[in-house]
């Protein structure tokens, strides 16, 4: 079993709990939401994402606010930056059925992937949020080059 959990709904929410979500789920259960970080310490798979058009799909702001939560889950300890990076990478590869096939660069592995101009995993998340994209490739062909 997978947990898919999208970080960017954090900022939807607001940590006084008056945001529609959170009124609507109501305290008790709002409050036990966006458990990132628990879930992963339990071994839990942890796919990361969004659902696009309704939260942004754009994954430096989905590694970003799975390390640094906002709103509502701001209290919530984040997930470190490995953690957040596997969310999107080998963890979502996995809860999709596809552990050896996709989510890591390796010969035999599906070609698709992104290239950021900083370390995700040792930028700071406001630096990855911004960071510009150097590379994209999809199906093993280059679809974008930064300059």
């Amino acid at each position: 079993m997978a947990a898919s959990l999208q970080p960017p709904h954090t900022g939807y929410t607001r940590a006084d709990g008056t945001d529609e979500w959170s009124r609507r789920l109501g305290g008790d259960r709002a409050g036990r939401a966006w458990r990132l970080r628990d879930l992963r310490e339990a071994g839990a798979t942890l796919a990361l994402g969004s659902d696009w058009p309704i939260a942004h799909h754009d994954v430096r702001a989905v590694l970003a606010t799975a390390r640094r939560p906002r709103g509502a889950a701001a209290h919530r300890p984040g997930l470190t930056p490995l953690q957040a990076l596997e969310g999107c990478t080998s963890h979502a590869a996995a809860a999709a059925g596809e552990p050896d096939a996709a989510g890591r660069i390796a010969p035999g592995c599906r070609a698709d992937l992104t290239a950021l101009a900083v370390d995700p995993v040792r930028a700071p998340a406001d630096e990855l949020a911004g960071s510009p994209v150097a590379l994209t490739v999809t199906g093993g062909h280059v679809v974008h080059r930064g300059g």
